[in-house]
């Protein structure tokens, strides 16, 4: 039998296909959702303050707020097309992370993906996903890693993985919190 350093799971449910796309799309299309909000919010600020009648004010202020709509639209669509092919099932996956490859389980169906396929790894508070070459996202909840060191697991995968590793927000306050509470404990023995 296979030895697992890690294994981790994930359940998910209408809220977590939403989310995944979200990540998917910011991540994938960054510049072009970039590119949505600085068209967006320069036509809003073109047609409330520039020096047109209100007529062009009012088609500004119009194309600006439908470019601002079309920020997540990919999001939204692929969403909608994921959950028509689910047919209202939700998968829940079963990862196991060995030396090489990230072993996946849907039901009983097994798909390896090996490390050197990842082209990157991001995190939020709650969820850690990866992604594979080519295109396509997936996502762990992080509570179900074990053993339950989110620290540990990400220096095991930046060992065997040379993808880029984001965290999803402006500030990683738990990985902060973590590594002061090491730095203390290892002060406190010294």
């Amino acid at each position: 039998m296979k030895q697992y350093t890690y294994t981790a799971g994930m359940t998910h449910n209408h809220s977590s296909v939403v989310r995944l796309n979200r990540v998917l799309h910011s991540v994938r299309h960054k510049w072009q959702r970039l590119f949505f909000i600085v068209v967006g919010l320069g036509l809003i600020m073109l047609g409330v303050f520039g020096p047109y009648n209100p007529t062009m004010s009012t088609l500004a202020v119009g194309l600006g707020c439908w470019s601002m709509l079309l920020v997540n639209y990919d999001a939204r669509a692929k969403t909608r097309e994921m959950e028509k092919n689910l047919h209202g099932y939700y998968p829940k996956i079963r990862y196991r992370f060995g030396e090489t490859q990230i072993d996946m389980q849907i039901k009983e169906e097994h798909q390896p993906l090996e490390y050197r396929h990842i082209d990157r790894w991001a995190t939020d508070r709650q969820y850690i996903y990866f992604f594979p070459q080519g295109g396509g996202v997936f996502m762990i909840d992080a509570a179900t890693l074990q053993p339950g060191d989110p620290d540990g697991f990400r220096d095991f995968i930046q060992q065997r993985c040379k993808a880029k590793w984001t965290f999803l927000g402006n500030i990683d306050y738990g990985r902060i919190l973590r590594k002061l509470k090491k730095a203390v404990s290892r002060g406190g023995k010294e």
